[in-house]
Parts: C-alpha cells; sequence; structure tokens
C-alpha cells in the first residue's frame, strides 16, 4: 500500500497494465476530461467495461454547461447519476481485473483540477493473489459499500443501468480471512442506513486520543462534527488546519474550543493549490492514527442524518509518522500558532457553496435504456408529463428531431429515435414555462447487455414502475410469477453428457457477500470452490429474478432528494443547510386490504410451484421426467428467492406493522413438499436431473439446498432443540421432521463455499435487524454449518446402530453403498425406524451385523 498523497496517480498506474473493467465514484466531474483523457487511458489498458457514479445534482448541473456536456456517457461508458438525500460524495476508484486490483480511496473528484492541481489526499492498494489480507479485506468491504449505494438507487434506475456496475463484482475476490500484519486497516462508509462515519471511527480507535489534527474545506453552520470531537474525547487538543482564501465556513466558530490554523502559513510553498483534501490525524501518546478519504468536517459527512452524505474515509492505524510525508504535514498542526480572531472575521461566512447552491437548479436527468436490437425507449409517464418537444442529441454534438412518439397502454412515453438510434446520447424535453427534463440514453447493446421482450422484460417493466403500493406490488408478483412458470424463453438445457475439464466451462456467478465475517469455516476438508455445470446460462430467467428481486427487497419509495421539484442541496457537504429537524413524510402505509392481497398471490406462487413439483415427480416418461426436474429445480430457486425477498420486506418501516406476508404455514408446506419431492430417497426427483451416474452436480440444486436450509432457519427450525421423550407425538414428529431435513441438507451446504455463502447470506440478510436476534443467526449459522460438516466428513463406521439410540439421532443406513446416514424415526429393543425423507424403513436391530447374527443362531 503506497502512503497517502506520495505523488500517487491513477495514469501511472494505467501505464503497462491491463485490467477488465473500472468504476469511478465522484461528487462533481469535468465529463469531457474523463472522456478525453481518462477513458482513454482505461480503454488503452483494455478496460472495456467502465463505470462513473456521480451525484445527481452535479451531473444535471454539468448538462447546463455545452462545454461541459459528455458526449459518450450511455455508450462507451455507464454514466449513474446518484440521488441521495445529501450529497453522494465518496472518491472511489477501481481498477479490476481477475488477477489483479488497484484501488484508491482519496478525496479527489473526477475533475482536472482534483487530478492535478489541488491538495489532495489518496492511499493506494494493489490487491493480488499474495497481497496482505488486510488489502483483500479493504477491497471486499469497498465493493460491498458501493453495492449498497446502488441499492439505495433501485427505485429509480432501471435493472440494466444497475447492473452495468453490479457486473464489476464479479471481479472482486473475496476476503479470505487469513490472518493479517495490518488487521486494523479498515473503511469507513456511510450511506442512508446503518452508523455514521462518527460511530464507526468511535469502534476502529484503541481509546481517546491525546491531540486531534483535522483538516477540511467545508464546515457546516453549526460546526457540529467538531463539536462532536470535543464532547467526545473532552481531554483532547483539537486543531483544525483550513485554507482562509477557500475554506468555506457555514458560520462563525463560536462555543467551541477547537483552534484553527491557518494551512499557507504551515505550508508557505504549496499556498497556491487550493486545500481539497479532508484528513484526520489522531495521536495516542504511543502511536498515530490516520484517517483520510472524501468526508468533509461537516454534520452531514460524519454525522449522519436524514441529510447524510454518503462517503468514503480509510482508516490507518500505528501509522509511522515520520516515514507519511502526508502525515508528517498534518502533525505539524499539534504545533502549530492558531489563528487570531481578528483572522477568523476576515474569513466570509456562506450558508451555502458559491459554486453550487447559488446557481439556479438545473433541469433534472434521468437515464432511459434503449434495448439491444430496438430503436424506442420508454420514459415513464411520471417523468414524460406536461412535455410537448422531445429533441435528440446525436454523440457529434447535433441535435435533431424525434422520428415520432407513442404511448403505452400504462400511459408511458414511447420515444421513436428512427435509424440513427445508436448515435443519440441524450434527449431533451421542454415544456410550458422553461420546464425542461433531460434524459440520458444507455445503450444496452453498447454497453454489453441485450434484452429480448418477453415475461421478463414485462418483470421489468413492473418493477421499473414500482411505487411500493399495495395494488402495484401484487401485479409485481403477478409479473415474476409468469415469468417463473409461463415463459415460453425459458429453455433449461440438460447437463452435458460427461464434464470435461477446461472445457465449456461457465463463468461462475459471484455468491452473495455475506454482511459480516462472524462465521468462516476453513478446513482442509473443506471443498475447493466448485466448477459445477449450470441449468441456466447467463442473462436468464434466474440471473433476471436475481437483479430484480435484489432490487425489490432493498428498494423503498423515493426520497425528497430525487424529486427534480425539491430544491438541490450541492456542494460538498449542503453547507448551511441543515434542516434536519424538518421531518421527511413518512413512506406511505399499506391497507389491510392490500396486504392481504399480496398474501394471497403469494400463497397462489408457493401452491403453483408444489404443483409443478409434483407434476415433475408423477410424470412416468424418463426424458420428459427429467426435463420437468430441471426445470422444476429452477423454478423452486426463483420461487424460495421470492418468498427470502419478501421476508426481508417485513423489516421495512411501511410494513413492519403488517405482520409479514408469508404466514409459517405456507412456508413451512413449501419446505415439506420441496424436500420430500426433490430430495427424497424413494422417489425423488434430484437424481433426474444428473445425466449420468458420478456427473458433477448443477449449481441450481447446491441452490435449492442453501435456501430451503434458509427456510427452515426463517421458520425457526434448529437442530438445537431437543425432542423430549414425553412430548406430545404431533411435537416429536415435526421435530424428528426438521431434523430428516437439515441432516439431509447442511452435509453438502456445508462442503460447498458458494452454498454456504448463499445460507449465511439468506439468514444475515432476513434477519431481524436486532442485536440479540443477529447473535442467534449467527449462533444458528455456526452450529448448522459445523454440524453439516461434521456429517459430511464422517467415516463409514460412524453412527452405527448403538445402544441408548433415541429418536432424532443419525444413523448408519443398512447396506448403503456409499454409506448415507438418516434420522432415528423410531427405535425399540427389537427393530429401528429410518427416515428417507419420502418414506420410512424399518430394520431389526443389528441384525446385519455378523457377529449379531452369529450369537442369534446360538441362542436360538
Amino acid at each position: 500500500m503506497r502512503e497517502a498523497n506520495d505523488d500517487i496517480s491513477l495514469l501511472a498506474a494505467l501505464k503497462g497494465a491491463k485490467f477488465e473493467a473500472s468504476l469511478v465514484t465522484t461528487f462533481n466531474a469535468t465529463l469531457p476530461f474523463y472522456e478525453e483523457v481518462v477513458l482513454r487511458r482505461l480503454q488503452a489498458a483494455d478496460s472495456r467495461h467502465n463505470v462513473v457514479l456521480m451525484d445527481a445534482v452535479q451531473c444535471a448541473r454539468s448538462w447546463a454547461t455545452p462545454s461541459l456536456r459528455p458526449r459518450l456517457a450511455g455508450s462507451a461508458y455507464a454514466l449513474i447519476p446518484m440521488a441521495v438525500p445529501g450529497a453522494f460524495h465518496p472518491k472511489i476508484c477501481l481498477l479490476a481485473s481477475k488477477k489483479r486490483c488497484v484501488l484508491f480511496i482519496g478525496s479527489h473528484n473526477l475533475t482536472l483540477s482534483g487530478f492535478g492541481f489541488n491538495r489532495e489526499v489518496t492511499t493506494r492498494i494493489d490487491v493480488r493473489p499474495d497481497s496482505d489480507p488486510a488489502h483483500r479485506l479493504v477491497l471486499s468491504h469497498v465493493w460491498s459499500l458501493v453495492s449498497e449505494w446502488l441499492r439505495t438507487q433501485e427505485g429509480t434506475l432501471a435493472p440494466s443501468v444497475l447492473e452495468a456496475a453490479h457486473r464489476i463484482g464479479e471481479l472482486v475476490p473475496e476476503a479470505d480471512g487469513a490472518q493479517s500484519k495490518l488487521s486494523d486497516i479498515r473503511l469507513l462508509g456511510q450511506s442512508t442506513s446503518g452508523p455514521s462515519l462518527l460511530e464507526q471511527l468511535d469502534h476502529a480507535i484503541p481509546a481517546a486520543p491525546r491531540r486531534v489534527v483535522v483538516m477540511g474545506a467545508f464546515f457546516d453552520t453549526q460546526h457540529a462534527f467538531l463539536k462532536a470531537l470535543e464532547a467526545r474525547w473532552p481531554g483532547a487538543s483539537i486543531k483544525v488546519i483550513i485554507d482562509p482564501k477557500t475554506v468555506k465556513l457555514g458560520g462563525r466558530p463560536k462555543g467551541i474550543r477547537s483552534q484553527f490554523v491557518d494551512s499557507r502559513k504551515l505550508w508557505m510553498e504549496k499556498a497556491e493549490h487550493y486545500l481539497h483534501a479532508k484528513a484526520l490525524l489522531l495521536d495516542f501518546g504511543d502511536s498515530h492514527m490516520l484517517v483520510a478519504g472524501s468526508a468533509n468536517p461537516s454534520r452531514p459527512a460524519w454525522l449522519g442524518g436524514t441529510r447524510a452524505n454518503f462517503e468514503a474515509m480509510l482508516v490507518r492505524p500505528n501509522v509511522e509518522v515520520a516515514t507519511s510525508s502526508f502525515a508528517s504535514d498534518l502533525a505539524q498542526g499539534f504545533a502549530a500558532r492558531a489563528m487570531d480572531d481578528a483572522d477568523l472575521r476576515s474569513i466570509p461566512i456562506t450558508h451555502q457553496d458559491d459554486e453550487n447552491d447559488a446557481e439556479a437548479p438545473s433541469a433534472p436527468m434521468r437515464i432511459a435504456v434503449l434495448a439491444a436490437g430496438t430503436s424506442a425507449v420508454p420514459i415513464p409517464a411520471s417523468d414524460s408529463a406536461g412535455f410537448a418537444d422531445f429533441v435528440m442529441h446525436l454523440q457529434d454534438g447535433s441535435h435533431t428531431a424525434l422520428v415520432s412518439l407513442g404511448r403505452s397502454e400504462d400511459g408511458d412515453v414511447i420515444v421513436e429515435l428512427g435509424e440513427r438510434a445508436s448515435e443519440v446520447r441524450w434527449l431533451e424535453l421542454s415544456g410550458r414555462g422553461s420546464k425542461l427534463l433531460r434524459v440520458i440514453i444507455h445503450h444496452d447493446s453498447a454497453l454489453g447487455r441485450g434484452v429480448v421482450r418477453s415475461h421478463r422484460a414485462a418483470l421489468q417493466d413492473a418493477l421499473a414502475g414500482l411505487d411500493f403500493s399495495g395494488a402495484n406490488i401484487e401485479s409485481l408478483i403477478q409479473q415474476i410469477e409468469r415469468a417463473i412458470f409461463d415463459d415460453p424463453e425459458q429453455v433449461v438445457s440438460p447437463p452435458p453428457s460427461a464434464v470435461r475439464s477446461g472445457a465449456g466451462e461457465q463463468t461462475p456467478i459471484a455468491s452473495a457477500r455475506p454482511a459480516s465475517l462472524a462465521v468462516h469455516i476453513d478446513d482442509s476438508s473443506r471443498a475447493k470452490k466448485s466448477k459445477r455445470k449450470r441449468l441456466l446460462q447467463a442473462g436468464s430467467l434466474l440471473d433476471v429474478l436475481d437483479a430484480l428481486l435484489y432490487r425489490l427487497g432493498q428498494g423503498l419509495p423515493r426520497s425528497a432528494a430525487s424529486n427534480p421539484e425539491t430544491p438541490a442541496f450541492s456542494e460538498e457537504e449542503l453547507v448551511g443547510t441543515e434542516n434536519e429537524e424538518a421531518s421527511q413524510e413518512p413512506p406511505p402505509a399499506l391497507t389491510l386490504q392490500a396486504v392481504e392481497a399480496v398474501r394471497k398471490r403469494l400463497k397462489q406462487v408457493v401452491r403453483r410451484m408444489i404443483k409443478q413439483l409434483k407434476a415433475a415427480q408423477s410424470e412416468t416418461k424418463p426424458d420428459v421426467r427429467a426435463a420437468k426436474a430441471r426445470t422444476g429445480v429452477v423454478q423452486l430457486v426463483a420461487v424460495l428467492s421470492l418468498v427470502r425477498e419478501f421476508r426481508r420486506l417485513r423489516h421495512q418501516p411501511q410494513w413492519r406493522r403488517m405482520g409479514g406476508f408469508i404466514d409459517s404455514e405456507t412456508r413451512q408446506d413449501l419446505l415439506s413438499q420441496s424436500m420430500v419431492i426433490i430430495f427424497g430417497r424413494a422417489q425423488g426427483i434430484a437424481r433426474d436431473i444428473r445425466a449420468h451416474d458420478g456427473e458433477d452436480e448443477v449449481v441450481e440444486l447446491g441452490q435449492v439446498r442453501a435456501l430451503l436450509a434458509w427456510l427452515a432457519w426463517d421458520i425457526g427450525h434448529s437442530l438445537m432443540k431437543r425432542i423430549e421423550p414425553m412430548a406430545p407425538k404431533a411435537t416429536k414428529d415435526d421435530l424428528v421432521a426438521t431434523y430428516a431435513y437439515l441432516y439431509d441438507l447442511l452435509p453438502a451446504i456445508a462442503v460447498d463455499d458458494e452454498d454456504t455463502a448463499q445460507l449465511a447470506s439468506s439468514v444475515r440478510m432476513t434477519n431481524t435487524p436486532t442485536a440479540d436476534e443477529s447473535a442467534n443467526g449467527e449462533s444458528w449459522l455456526t452450529h448448522h454449518i459445523m454440524t453439516g460438516l461434521e456429517v459430511a466428513t464422517a467415516p463409514a463406521t460412524a453412527y452405527l446402530d448403538r445402544e441408548g439410540i433415541k429418536v432424532g439421532d443419525l444413523m448408519h443406513f443398512p447396506h448403503s453403498n456409499p454409506p448415507r446416514f438418516s434420522v432415528v424415526v423410531d427405535a425399540t429393543a427389537q427393530d429401528i425406524c429410518l427416515s428417507e425423507l419420502d418414506a420410512e424403513r424399518r430394520f431389526t436391530r443389528f441384525a446385519w451385523r455378523t457377529a449379531s447374527r452369529a450369537r442369534l443362531a446360538q441362542t436360538s
């Protein structure tokens, strides 16, 4: 890891290197500079998939000046405006390939000034297969944070736009949990949910610091961040380094003991450069900690709240001040002379940023998707209402009138772009009273994603218009149901007849990244990452549902910040506009009738799924049965994913009081029927999916196991529940069935990293968001994954019939080869009954043992 601000250059990192993709997050940007300089360097480095995430207000303002408008956005790279309550303010650059990732975390915007003229701070982390595990962990956390930011946009942006960014995650390696020499290095990230940056910093420091240096360019009107530091660390001396010529002070520093230091006097040789770096240096007496990144010393940047910024800061403990030029510069602030009152009074006070908030609000921006093979783009009725004139702007800078306009059945405007559709970069809509709307055209074909119109397209349309009212969600579920069960394009191909190493391997789908690393099993007996075959190819039903249901589970009603009529709070921290007391309008509550309609629709989906599985099981023709089995397993993954997302939705504030959407009886029916029909040892259809015995298992079957195990946890099942001998028969029968399900699922899950990750992430994403429930969920995961691993690696002689065996115990299934274990359903002195999920088998006790048979012969 390179020291912060030691002549680090993104352009230098690209020289002679090869990368497959890049992602840049920025508050503001000089987009022509990115296109003419940065993008060209990226493309020269073989980076063909490039994404820029930019603050939505700043993105709109870049179009207000013709010379600053981009020409290639939406075609040569994906430009995604990020609408957030405060400001989208992180400064991250990720260069990614399969073997190497280079990460920059700093204070620089994607501007010419940010790349060469300002005083900035940047930390570069180069992650390779042999890199320090701490670097891999930071990279993993960065991608998790970016994914969280993208989830906040799922209510406003089309799925294919977000997918353009999500695809980069396939190149980000997971943290492996190995010991690190830099184990305390960590990322601090702020979004609309979770703890604030300052709360995260509290958990990262070993004790209260003795001295603190703060540096930044923007301060809120009440100096709330400085007051928060003083309250947390009452014994600390706090110095604040500013450039009095360029700093934005929201108000006079009153009621604070922090002392301000003039950077121009401290670093006279650098005075001509704009001080844009943001950092803290903490002195603990025997060590120092450097915190650097995007967050200015303001309330929205550090303290969260309803107007919180999105930020990213890197914590570097035990930094050697003597060997780090940036830390050494900051350390000079500890002993620097404080500015007097006259110096402070000479600094102009502003309640807004001159460059942004002093301007009139810019015309809002939207993104419309031009699907591959089409020349028309839809614009939702809510965005297009009130506009009469539509103008196309082409790549060469010219503009022309549209070919035609139409209306869909839902009232959306259908804009026909004509023969020059591939050249269109953006649309300008105008109406009465100088009303303007600009629409970026996102070219799916140019950005590597084709979309075919089908039930899946209808599903996308339903989700794009999701407003989280009851009727709207009911319609969405109906579209999902059609996509799962009725899509004629859903082709489930049989696995190949032979597995050839190195030939025809599919690109593995990135497994869900767990929310924490609390559960990690690293054992030599665990199998390496599998190369199992997939029943569906990329871009098919499951990929579409995965992306769209992901959005459904995380989406929230559009906030006031994303409303174009809401006054824009811009640069950097919404300086002087901290109206936190103004409560946001609460999300609309669903009526009980609407909730009941959703429940009925979901029950219908579950019932239909069970019928599909039964139809596959009852089929007598082997080839037809195999085809139906493959289709059924794929459909079950989709249905279980749908159930999981609605179980997660129950925690959303507007639905928390409604008691959930899927009752336990429906979930239990789905679990029981799926286990019996698919994994039953007598007539289960799982064996029909494989074309030949001994062939590798398909990915979807592992996904089914992981999701069914999650469903068992969600219902409340656990191997930690004892089967009491005196319990009612119905209670014992239910517990025995639970044991049988979990003992059948867990061994296969525990030896597969992808299935284990899916189970863990499913539990964490749907768990009740309290400390106690989170701990219970982690405890359940630890116990059950370890139990599965123990059973999976048990020798053939394990779990033999034995004295004292009781209901619910595991026992070796007599004469099974390869050996398998079953749950005891009943045990007497004479015989024992074992579960096969879809049947029960009874055996004479010890009758299969040679020695036992000899004793029986003697006694007779």
